[in-house]
C-alpha cells in the first residue's frame, strides 16, 4: 500500500539517484580495459544473478500472451542492450558528467514519445514548455563544451554525442511501449529483460569477445571494482531500491529521481575523475532540470504508473 515519504523514504531516494548517477563515473574506470561489449556482458550478467532471487521470492510469472514475448524482445534490444552498448561506448570519446547530463535530458524524449504513440498522455502547454527549456539545455552544453576542437576533426566525439541521445531516444520509445506489457509484474519483467539478454550476450561472446575470460583475469583493481559496482549495484540492486520505492511511496515520488540523477552524475564525475565544471555545463544541467519540472506542472491526472519508468543507466 502506498503511504507518505518519510525522512528514511527521501534517503532512499537520494541514495537510489546517487546510484544511478555513479554510473556513469564506473563505467568510465572500466570500459577502457574491458571493451564497451565486455562491460555490458559483465554488468547485465552480474545484475540478473543479483536481481533474480528477488524476483523469484515475490513469485514468478511468465508472460500469458505471445504479443507479450514480441514486446519483451524488444525492450530486450531498445531498452537494454543497445542503449547500454550505445553509452558505455560513448564514454570512450566523452566525459562521464558531459554523458550524465545527456541522459538526464532522456525524459524529454520521452515526453515526445509519449505524445506520438499514447492517447493518455498528451503534450500539454508545460510539457511543451518544458521540452523546449530542456532541450535548449541540451543545445547550450553541445554547442559549447561537446563541439569545442571537433572542427580539429574529432569526428568520435562527436559520434559519441549522438550516441548518447540516441541511448536516450531508445529508452524513451521503450518507456512507451512498457506499458503494454500489462501480464508481467514490473519487477520480473525487468528480470526477464536482463535474463534474456544474458543469454543473447553470452551467445554473441564468441565473436564479439572470444577472450574476455583473459580480459576479466587481468582487471586492474579499480576496472575490477567498478564492474563488480556496475553489475551488482547500478543494474541488479538499484531495481530492487527502485521496486521497494515505488511499492510504499508509488510511482510519482520515485519521479522525483529523475531531477537528481545529472546532478549526481556531474558531481561524481568531477570529484572522482576531476572532470571539469564548467560554467555551460552548470547552464545545461540547470536548463535541463527546469524543462522536466516545467513538465511536470499540472500532471496529477497523467500521472505516471510504475510501468512508465524504463530500465535506465
Amino acid at each position: 500500500m502506498i503511504r507518505p515519504a518519510t525522512f528514511s523514504d527521501v534517503l532512499l531516494l537520494i541514495l537510489l539517484a546517487a546510484i544511478y548517477g555513479s554510473a556513469f563515473t564506473a563505467i568510465k574506470i572500466a570500459v577502457p580495459e574491458l571493451g564497451p561489449f565486455g562491460l555490458v556482458l559483465a554488468r547485465v550478467l552480474i545484475g540478473f544473478a543479483v536481481l533474480l532471487p528477488y524476483a523469484l521470492a515475490r513469485g514468478w510469472v511468465w508472460p500469458s500472451r505471445g504479443s507479450s514475448w514480441a514486446l519483451l524482445a524488444f525492450l530486450c534490444a531498445f531498452n537494454l542492450i543497445i542503449p547500454f552498448f550505445l553509452v558505455t561506448w560513448a564514454q570512450q570519446h566523452i566525459n562521464a558528467s558531459l554523458m550524465a547530463l545527456l541522459m538526464g535530458a532522456g525524459p524529454l524524449f520521452g515526453l515526445l514519445m509519449s505524445h506520438v504513440a499514447t492517447r493518455d498522455d498528451r503534450l500539454s502547454g508545460p510539457k511543451l514548455a518544458g521540452v523546449a527549456i530542456g532541450f535548449l539545455g541540451v543545445a547550450i552544453v553541445l554547442g559549447v563544451d561537446a563541439f569545442t576542437g571537433l572542427s580539429g576533426g574529432n569526428f568520435e566525439a562527436r559520434l559519441a554525442q549522438a550516441a548518447a541521445l540516441a541511448a536516450s531516444a531508445c529508452y524513451a520509445v521503450s518507456g512507451v511501449f512498457v506499458r503494454r506489457i500489462t501480464d508481467v509484474p514490473p519487477h520480473q519483467l525487468a528480470s526477464l529483460v536482463l535474463g534474456f539478454g544474458s543469454l543473447l550476450l553470452v551467445l554473441a561472446t564468441p565473436v564479439m569477445a572470444p577472450d574476455i575470460v583473459m580480459i576479466v583475469s587481468g582487471l586492474s583493481r579499480d576496472a575490477l571494482v567498478a564492474m563488480l559496482y556496475l553489475g551488482a549495484i547500478t543494474t541488479g540492486g538499484a531495481y530492487i531500491l527502485r521496486y521497494t520505492l515505488i511499492r510504499t511511496v508509488g510511482m510519482s515520488y520515485f519521479g522525483l529521481s529523475i531531477y537528481l540523477v545529472p546532478v549526481f552524475g556531474v558531481g561524481i564525475a568531477a570529484l572522482w575523475l576531476s572532470e571539469p565544471i564548467t560554467l555551460s555545463l552548470l547552464a545545461g544541467l540547470g536548463l535541463i532540470l527546469v524543462g522536466l519540472g516545467v513538465a511536470r506542472l499540472k500532471r496529477r491526472a497523467g500521472t505516471p504508473t510504475e510501468r512508465e519508468a524504463p530500465i535506465r543507466e
